[in-house]
Parts: C-alpha cells; structure tokens; sequence
C-alpha cells in the first residue's frame, strides 16, 4: 500500500502527460471498488465479521446464530472526523496509509459498498430457500421447475467469460450443501 500511496500522491501533486503538446491532467482518485474483506484491509478497520464492523455508523453488534447482527438502527454515524480522531477505537486495526493523502473513509467517500456481501450472499439465498424450500418446508417451486432452471444455469455456465468473472457459475447442488436443502 506504502508504494500505492507514493505514486497517488505524486500523480495528484503533478498530474499526468498524455500528448507529444506536453499537457499536464490533473489526477484525482474517484472510487476505490472493493469487496468487505479488501476494504477492511484497505482502510485498517476490523473486519465485515467484527463486532464494531459497520462502515457507516458506530453500531456494536451482537452474536446470533454464528453471525454477527447489528440491531440498534440508530447508533451514531461514522464521520471523517471521527474516523480520523479514532472515536471508536475497537473499529480501526491502524493507520491506512490512504489517509495520509487525503482519502476520505467515511460517509461520502471513494469506497464503495459492494451489493454481494450487503445483498447477494443474504437476501439472495433467502429467497433461494422461498424457492426450493429447505428441509422438510416445501417451496414455491414444482420439481419441473427446479430442474429446468438447473439445466439453464448448467447450459450458460461454459460461455460466461472467465476474465470478467473469476468465478464459474455454481450449480445449485452448491447452494443445496450451503443451506442444507
């Protein structure tokens, strides 16, 4: 991150040449695109697991079921300045060295929130289970229909294209495993 940090910081102070006429564009770092673990690494704080690991506000989480569950819906918001003073020290695991170039953390900052972890990982496989059922809860789903879809996500998987997504669509024998079905 050290040598990450030295080049932004000299692209922000000089800018960048692109032309043979020799002018200079200004460089600004617009958003960081990152998943939650990258993200903590990133900004130093604890992980998307952790009891304090809300980006956006100063929440303490409590453990149910073997995940982690924030219920106070109004804990104070996270700011830049609280962020930069440490006002929640269980949050921060030390000092990104993005900070030291100005990069702001919270609230209207470059990083993003990413929808797999926020959404896809949770609501998605909820509604999974809404579909196929789970145990001995039927779901909304005929056989018919379950093995259609199945037969469809077998049959695109060999032309989803491996460098804009590292990973192969899973076959829901997968999701099965994951949520005991």
């Amino acid at each position: 991150m050290e040598k990450y940090k030295d080049e932004v910081e000299l692209l922000q102070n000089e800018g960048i040449c692109f032309d043979e006429h020799e002018h200079v564009y200004p460089v600004e770092i617009n958003s960081y695109i990152l998943d939650a673990p990258a993200r903590s690494f990133v900004k130093t704080i604890i992980g998307h697991g952790g009891d304090r690991a809300c980006e956006k506000c100063e929440v303490k989480g409590v453990r149910y079921m073997s995940r982690e569950v924030f219920c106070d819906f109004n804990a104070r918001l996270r700011t830049g300045e609280s962020f930069r003073n440490r006002r929640d020290p269980h949050h921060h695991t030390g000092t990104s060295p993005l900070e030291k170039i100005g990069t702001g953390m919270i609230m209207i900052s470059p990083f993003r929130l990413d929808p797999l972890h926020l959404v896809l990982l949770g609501v998605f496989l909820r509604y999974l289970v809404f579909l196929f059922g789970k145990g001995k809860m039927r779901g909304l789903l005929k056989e018919s229909e379950k093995n259609e879809i199945r037969s469809i996500l077998n049959a695109i998987a060999q032309y989803v294209p491996f460098f804009d997504f590292n990973r192969r669509p899973k076959s829901f024998k997968f999701f099965f495993f994951f949520l005991q079905i």
